[in-house]
């Protein structure tokens, strides 16, 4: 078993203590505080920072009062606990991923006229694996298209940032909420074992980036196979 792989397990089975049997997927509490050493405490972890106001032209505020509106029905229809701030047009969750609890911030920017999903890995990288992490960073983003993972080089905290353009009727629909926040989870799913193993176990950023996208380099060179295939037929 490679060091990804026996981080991957050990991540899981500290989860599966954390959570107790019955209990939803979804949770707003917290990773212990004697984890701290290896997970960071999810409630410190900012929101983005306020946008500069922008001027909003008539009948623009009520689109998006609108749209963070739909934001919070959202959440409530499903149930999930959630914070709503009104003024930040900002809603915060916290969210079990495959191996983490990420905590969730997804915001209607005026200024842009945009939704925005943010997502905080719950862990810090010590100064002396942040350029090893800006590196498997960047190795990351190469090719992504739903978004970005970001990262905060002077805290040591990486999130994932997703985004796209609210229409011109000011309208956010569930599919656009699910697919951006689905996006954020999965994208920390897949990278976050390989900046672990960067921090805990000596992983090269190019071998963790390739390990965390083998499955992905797996279907490249098969769909290509059957390219060939039919070509040749």
């Amino acid at each position: 078993m490679g060091s990804l792989d026996k981080l991957k397990h050990w991540v899981k089975a500290l989860r599966a203590r954390l959570a107790p049997a019955g209990k939803e997927a979804v949770r707003t509490d917290v990773v212990p505080s004697s984890l701290s050493t290896a997970l960071a405490d999810s409630t410190a972890l900012a929101a983005p920072p306020p946008a500069t106001p922008a001027v909003v032209r008539p009948g623009e505020e009520e689109k998006l009062a609108v749209a963070f509106e739909q934001l919070v029905r959202h959440f409530d229809q499903r149930k999930l606990r959630f914070q709503a701030d009104p003024e930040e047009q900002s809603v915060y969750a916290s969210f079990w991923g495959d191996l983490f609890l990420v905590r969730v911030t997804a915001v209607v920017e005026d200024d842009q006229r945009m939704f925005q999903v943010f997502a905080d890995a719950p862990i810090r990288a010590p100064e002396g694996a942040r350029k090893l992490v800006a590196e498997a960073v960047a190795r990351a983003n190469l090719g992504l298209r739903i978004g970005k993972l970001e990262f905060d080089f002077d805290r040591g905290m990486v999130r994932y940032q997703a985004s796209s353009l609210l229409p011109p009727s000011g309208e956010l629909d569930d599919e656009l909420i699910t697919r951006l926040i689905g996006a954020a989870l999965s994208m920390l799913d897949r990278y976050l074992p390989a900046i672990m193993s960067i921090i805990f176990a000596n992983e090269t950023p190019a071998d963790a980036i390739r390990a965390a996208e083998a499955d992905l380099e797996a279907a490249d060179d098969e769909e290509d196979e059957d390219e060939e295939d039919e070509d040749e037929a």
